[in-house]
């Protein structure tokens, strides 16, 4: 119960933390540890991380985990990339706090591939859904936008251990 709580009061200290610069370096991170390859064939981590900003379509996060002595929150990603035939890819994170410098890291970032692979769709909005997420696990609602055909497909995608998420097409 004592870790519980000391979990909670963390996550609050983390809410309201420096949320752009926080944001910044989140976003550096998706590029610098992902293993997707943008539309443009960028592969020097640099370059990438530099024009990220401008790709990010939206973030979303909240929810607590924790496992293995270790706890933090949930955050889920959406860049953008192409103009044209623009395609959006979604990455989920887990971030914790470090003990010794008090410095946000990242502890996992999985690609969230049953969402990525999808032929003409696009994300149009993400929320944390706190009502859902009271199991202990992280849920994520997406829209989806279907070119072919033109429709909306809702996704959630559940959160769980590092490393650990499923995602449920409606």
């Amino acid at each position: 119960m004592i870790a519980r709580g000391r979990a909670v009061k963390e996550a609050r200290k983390l809410a309201n933390a420096r949320k752009w610069r926080f944001r910044a370096m989140i976003a550096c991170l998706v590029v610098l540890s992902s293993t997707h390859s943008t539309a443009d064939g960028i592969a020097d981590g640099a370059k990438a991380a530099a024009s990220l900003a401008s790709k990010i379509s939206y973030v979303a996060s909240g929810g607590i985990w924790e496992h293995d002595g270790r706890f933090g929150r949930y955050r889920l990603i959406v860049v953008t990339e192409g103009v044209e035939h623009a395609g959006t890819y979604a990455y989920a994170q887990w971030l914790s706090i470090a003990e010794s410098t008090h410095e946000i890291e990242e502890v996992a970032t999985v690609p969230i591939d049953s969402l990525n692979k999808r032929f003409a769709s696009v994300v149009q909005n993400v929320r944390f859904d706190y009502a859902r997420s009271k199991s202990g696990k992280g849920v994520f609602e997406l829209i989806l936008s279907e070119r072919l055909p033109e429709e909306e497909t809702r996704a959630t995608v559940t959160l769980g251990n590092p490393g650990e998420l499923r995602v449920d097409l409606q």
